[in-house]
């Protein structure tokens, strides 16, 4: 398996994510009951609270928010606020923000928001993404998933130009009458990407779903960090788009070429002219893509 910083931050704090899950599933089953166990019953004294911003603010790994009229934002501080007292969850350091609707507050009823975490994975290569089985990965989902993951909710697509990639799943959990929806959109750059994740039962579903385009376009890297702006030698993500939508290490099949013989002559003087970074799958082959939107 090669090496790849994502999957190993996520086996070390293997505990955290499980916590994580846990407040997921806590705040979906208790939901108002909860907010009201915090004393939180009135979302205009809490949102009082609260400093949402609307216009733009930069982040930390070149990354630059600028709400759409539908969205506002909420710094790092206040997303775990939000988390602890409306989703009985532990604060997570890694969070370095949240994007919510204007409309309303989290402790309204279907109220939601989505956490933003950064994670340097390098550059994830797409040119297969035409070959995604959503079927097979649905599948995969519910075979790795803790909750029993029912279907999409939203079928994942992907676009290129703007690397941004959005999938939605339902999921039945213990003793809840709905079922819920965990929404994710993936805005992929040249180094990294930023993850947005939140859950909303599915009877408020269709209202969020209203806003997904609105959150994916509130959100963008600097100019030079964007995914379109990768070029020849920058560090190549080492697990294919499947990897990002199941969270398993799965090899992408166009890079097992590591272990690949030395069958021709020719291959041997690539190596020698100084190209192995780019047969082992270590660096971008061309900065052209070739992929198009679904």
């Amino acid at each position: 398996m090669l090496y790849n910083p994502a999957f190993l931050v996520l086996s070390r704090n293997r505990s955290r994510r499980v916590r994580l899950h846990k407040w997921l599933l806590l705040g979906c089953l208790l939901g108002v009951a909860q907010v009201q166990g915090h004393g939180i019953n009135n979302p205009e004294m809490f949102d009082s609270v609260l400093h949402y911003q609307t216009a733009e603010t930069t982040l930390p790994h070149h990354l630059q928010v600028q709400p759409a009229s539908s969205i506002r934002f909420l710094n790092s501080q206040d997303a775990n606020h939000v988390i602890y007292d409306v989703w009985g969850g532990s604060p997570d350091s890694s969070i370095i923000g949240m994007l919510l609707p204007r409309n309303l507050s989290p402790v309204s009823e279907g109220g939601w928001g989505l956490s933003l975490q950064h994670l340097d994975t390098g550059y994830v290569d797409a040119r297969r993404w035409k070959n995604i089985d959503a079927k097979q990965l649905l599948k995969t989902l519910q075979k790795n998933s803790q909750a029993e993951v029912l279907n999409w909710a939203l079928p994942p697509t992907f676009n290129p130009q703007t690397g941004v990639l959005m999938f939605a799943t339902e999921v039945k959990l213990p003793g809840a009458q709905d079922t819920a929806i965990f929404p994710k959109v993936l805005l992929l750059g040249r180094e990294g990407l930023l993850l947005m994740k939140g859950i909303i039962e599915k009877k408020h579903w269709e209202g969020m779903k209203a806003t997904l385009q609105d959150l994916a376009f509130s959100v963008t890297f600097q100019d030079g960090y964007r995914y379109t702006d990768v070029q020849a030698g920058d560090r190549l993500y080492d697990y294919g788009m499947t990897a990002l939508i199941t969270e398993t290490p799965v090899q992408d099949p166009e890079r097992k070429t590591s272990s690949a013989p030395l069958l021709f002559p020719w291959i041997a003087v690539l190596l020698g002219l100084g190209l192995m970074g780019t047969l082992m799958g270590k660096r971008v082959r061309s900065a052209s893509l070739t992929v198009r939107p679904d």
